[in-house]
């Protein structure tokens, strides 16, 4: 894949990792053609865009896949692309699945280890349990709910978690009798403890509505397995104060001056930046190799607006901005990019 993307001009042989790695694009080429390209009688460059058209894909195809099995209209949603190819993916990846927006954040490429530093901590329990909830053991379920809390409290206090920041959140496997699938139900703890299996009906009903438009009336339900996860506090994250500190990324701090507005970008229109460079890169939608404007990542200010087609580097990712569409920095640095498309995304994928 990164070959493909090396090829297309997507990624810059003398500025991959910030220059620190020089990629050879002769032998990517060599590659391609020996392996993909003459097998199938393609130009080296048609065999580089399949290769990068089949992984978007794939990639939409996962996507569209899990938005239907979660009961959620994928067309709804905006991407948030990680990793390091994820932004010069996500436009590609947008415009398969019908989105309006991608939004890539700075340092995507190291985004999954940032997660993992700010994620609060929590331990998660199943524990199976089937029976009909009309049958429901309230003693029993609510002893084994506590048991679950109480072991999960005591290894988030091994983590140095207050026992007052612990939230605890329960969730039941449940499905019509007779079904051969289960459906996950939030349900709200105290109303298991009141034993009022009304409440717990109707949140089967919302969650079995959602996936599936309708309910079958007069239908005993059954519960399969209880879930129940305990979490400590959110870690609280200033992504604007992060990126306005010195020295808080590559690029961070003196090019950028004065803390950062997260709102700014909504009444800043500073136009477009200057590029620092230009290459060739292929758009099928362009007829082939476009020249393409090269922007510092780094040196974008909240309100910056960027025309496609167009390519922005930083040291961890590209971000590939296709013919047709716009990139803005919000306040927080985050690249808005909006696709020619006609539906307004509401949430994040």
């Amino acid at each position: 894949m990164t070959d493909a993307d090396l090829v297309l001009g997507y990624l810059g042989a003398d500025s991959f990792l910030g220059g620190d790695m020089r990629l050879d694009v002769e032998a990517a080429r060599r590659a391609i053609d020996e392996r993909v390209a003459r097998p199938l009688r393609l130009t080296i460059e048609e065999a580089a865009w399949g290769i990068h058209d089949l992984v978007n894909e794939n990639m939409a195809r996962a996507a569209a896949i899990h938005a239907l099995e979660k009961a959620r209209r994928i067309s709804d949603y905006t991407m948030l692309p990680i990793g390091g190819a994820g932004p010069v993916h996500a436009a590609h990846i947008a415009l398969k699945l019908g989105l309006a927006r991608a939004i890539c954040p700075l340092g995507a490429g190291v985004a999954s280890a940032f997660g993992f530093l700010a994620a609060p901590t929590s331990f998660g329990f199943v524990q199976g349990r089937i029976e009909p909830l009309a049958q429901l053991d309230l003693a029993a379920v609510n002893a084994m709910l506590d048991r679950l809390q109480n072991e999960g409290e005591a290894l988030l206090a091994t983590a140095g978690t207050a026992p007052e920041a612990v939230t605890v959140a329960v969730a039941a496997a449940m499905r019509y009798l007779g079904q051969g699938y289960e459906i996950d139900v939030p349900l709200p703890r105290d109303a298991i403890r009141r034993g009022d299996l009304a409440e717990i009906e109707r949140a089967f009903d919302a969650s079995y509505r959602q996936y599936f438009g309708r309910t079958e009336r007069g239908m005993p339900i059954e519960i399969v397995s209880w879930r129940l996860v305990v979490s400590g506090p959110r870690a609280e994250i200033d992504l604007g104060a992060a990126h306005s500190t010195p020295g808080a990324g590559a690029g961070a701090g003196t090019e950028r001056g004065a803390a950062l507005d997260p709102g700014a970008s909504a009444d800043l229109d500073r136009g477009s930046p200057h590029p620092r460079a230009r290459r060739a890169a292929w758009f099928p939608q362009s007829g082939g190799f476009v020249d393409t404007p090269v922007f510092d990542r780094y040196r974008l200010r909240p309100g910056d607006a960027i025309a496609g087609p167009a390519l922005l580097e930083e040291r961890e990712s590209t971000v590939v901005v296709p013919p047709g569409a716009s990139a803005r920095c919000d306040g927080n640095l985050n690249l808005v990019i909006t696709l020619a498309q006609s539906a307004a995304g509401e949430h994040v994928a």
